[in-house]
């Protein structure tokens, strides 16, 4: 465990300090702002504001998004392969079917974040063996995958604001991002299987979803306070990858999502609220059943990140939360990970925490940690503050959700996830200057925290190898 250790000088990594305004603006000129402009995204955009949708909200307590929320594969260095994507993470606080009935919400099958991955992969690179779209639906039921071809023609972006929208060629498939909206529909490919034991195995087939969105908080406050980049003016540069930016740190989304779940079935008989599918008079069809829900929620907490450059880390560690039920203002993201610099190649270690709490924003670029799966052990320092992140889940990984993820191949499952495990933040500030004691400001737990483990080697063990 790291407990009241000095960080490693080598994870000394100040990336968070407030950029300068002004050379910001200069290489933002230079480099990145060029919009990504196509007639039929232009057609999109206009067609959804006109059915009520807007890019920016209108209500006075929205928060802007911070910089980088717009896309980037515009700017994509010719010849160099190149990745985005979105992390949109919505967490209910009342997740029911929406058939009320007598034993409604009892299953806590029903119950638990959802997660909506979108994924584009070298656009630029028409002879790429990866160069795709893509798309994750993770839900209480299970999750759900689908990957496409990069057509210009149906991958709409904006590269000044959060404007995405990919439509697969198959049965009215198609996911779409903004600010203020999130909306798609998603096919499995798998029908489920069954085991040596004939016990029934189960699978996402479609998820359906559609709600609003609105930002509170984004990365460096709320309304009316500055935005920034995660790592400062380093994000203008196409070199440092990959680049990361926290989106919405803490929003509230309103709207559904349905999901459809097909199942083999071993000889049993179907249960309340299944369609029974196959039977005596389908001699040679398989017997299965299809479980529909429709969850709708109302101000289910938000939040939003996204990433992209040339290459992926080769190990990382991540954890996020924003329900602390006895400190409504807080949220923190945190996360560590090894990276390749640019020209060397050679491979340093980066971290981060990242608190709002109160009005605040408090970034720690000093972290040291000790991490497995089923334990996170993070400390940070920032001024005169200290915190102390723990995180745990089961060892055994019966709350390990498989992530697709970034690889030199495209995606593949390279991570490990719990969307609900335990985060107790316990944050200090030293009074009396230095030497002095340590005040307790906030000592906060949540049980609906995302901790996430992730890279091929350490995916394929488990996550159970201690990492720092």
């Amino acid at each position: 465990m790291v407990a009241q250790r000095q960080p490693l000088p080598r994870r000394r990594r100040p990336h968070l300090s407030p950029p300068n305004s002004t050379f910001l603006t200069i290489i933002r000129l230079l480099t990145l702002q060029h919009l990504t402009y196509h007639p039929l995204s232009a057609m999109v955009m206009n067609n959804a504001m006109s059915n009520g949708e807007s890019s920016v909200s209108s209500s006075p307590t929205t928060c802007p998004l911070p910089p980088h929320s717009g896309y980037h594969g515009g700017t994509a260095l010719p010849g160099r392969p190149f990745f985005e994507g979105w992390y949109l993470r919505v967490v209910p606080r009342i997740l029911m079917p929406a058939d009320d009935g007598p034993n409604s919400g009892a299953d806590k099958e029903w119950e638990g974040p959802m997660a909506f991955i979108h994924h584009v992969f070298d656009p630029h690179l028409p002879l790429s063996k990866r160069r795709g779209v893509g798309t994750q639906a993770l839900t209480p039921l299970g999750s759900v995958y689908k990957e496409g071809t990069y057509d210009p023609a149906t991958f709409f972006t904006d590269s000044h604001n959060l404007f995405l929208r990919n439509e697969f060629c198959a049965d009215g498939e198609f996911f779409e991002l903004t600010e203020s909206r999130a909306r798609g529909r998603t096919t499995s490919s798998s029908d489920g299987d069954v085991d040596d034991h004939r016990r029934m195995t189960t699978t996402v087939t479609t998820v359906d979803y559609d709600f609003s969105i609105e930002s509170l908080v984004g990365w460096g406050g709320g309304y009316g306070d500055r935005q920034y980049s995660v790592a400062g003016w380093l994000s203008a540069l196409p070199l440092f990858d990959p680049h990361y930016q926290v989106l919405i740190s803490r929003g509230v989304a309103s709207g559904y999502v349905h999901v459809s779940k097909k199942s083999i079935a071993a000889g049993s008989s179907t249960s309340s609220g299944e369609k029974a599918q196959g039977g005596d008079d389908d001699e040679g069809k398989e017997e299965y059943t299809v479980t529909e829900r429709r969850f709708d929620f109302n101000n289910a907490a938000v939040y939003l990140e996204k990433n992209w450059g040339g290459t992926f880390p080769t190990r990382w560690w991540w954890m996020q939360a924003n329900t602390f039920s006895s400190v409504p203002s807080l949220s923190v993201t945190s996360t560590g990970a090894i990276r390749a610099l640019p020209i060397t190649g050679q491979q340093e270690e980066v971290a981060l925490v990242g608190i709002h709490w109160d009005g605040q924003f408090l970034p720690f670029p000093f972290v040291s940690w000790s991490v497995r799966w089923g334990s996170w052990v993070i400390r940070g320092t920032y001024k005169e503050y200290v915190v102390t992140l723990l995180g745990r889940c089961d060892k055994e990984g019966e709350s390990a959700v498989p992530v697709r993820c970034p690889t030199p191949d495209g995606m593949q499952d390279a991570a490990l996830e719990t969307y609900s495990g335990e985060l107790r933040l316990i944050l200090k500030k030293r009074v009396g200057g230095r030497g002095g004691m340590l005040e307790t400001l906030v000592d906060a737990t949540t049980n609906n925290a995302c901790l996430e483990v992730g890279g091929l080697s350490w995916f394929e063990k488990g996550g159970k190898e201690v990492w720092e």
